[in-house]
């Protein structure tokens, strides 16, 4: 299942950018193209040192670039929090479900009456 969020990235040293993520509960990793958050610093992790690729939905193998620490929030919020992700090859990234829950989330995936949200467990705060 998916829902879309709007998702602002402060920028470093420069005007944020803005972009809509969707959320994802199949997706193993918050993955995004390298033309986001160019301000920030792209870190080599595990998965780019051993030239370990995902593969996507449909098939596709998508190398991994490194990964970026951003600053984001999201358009319900004022709070902007840390977000990990994943560099590759890819138009628009995913939300993953479960990078969330590892950073400390619950979250949420209901009809329009009642509202899907992300809530941090230790503050309370929540994104819908």
């Amino acid at each position: 299942m998916t829902k879309e969020i709007q998702v602002e990235i402060a920028a470093v040293g420069q005007k944020g950018e803005s972009l809509r993520m969707a959320t994802d509960g199949g997706s193993a990793v918050t993955i995004l193209p390298s033309t986001v958050g160019c301000d920030y610093p792209l870190k080599v992790n595990h998965m780019q040192r051993t030239r370990r690729e995902y593969a996507a939905a449909d098939g596709t193998h998508i190398a991994n670039e490194g990964e970026k620490m951003l600053w984001c929030r999201s358009e319900t919020s004022n709070l902007f929090r840390q977000m990990k992700a994943q560099i590759g090859d890819v138009t628009h990234g995913p939300m993953s479900v479960a990078d969330m829950v590892d950073a400390g989330h619950h979250v949420v995936f209901d009809d329009e009456v009642h509202s899907s949200y992300v809530e941090h467990k230790k503050s309370g705060m929540r994104m819908h």
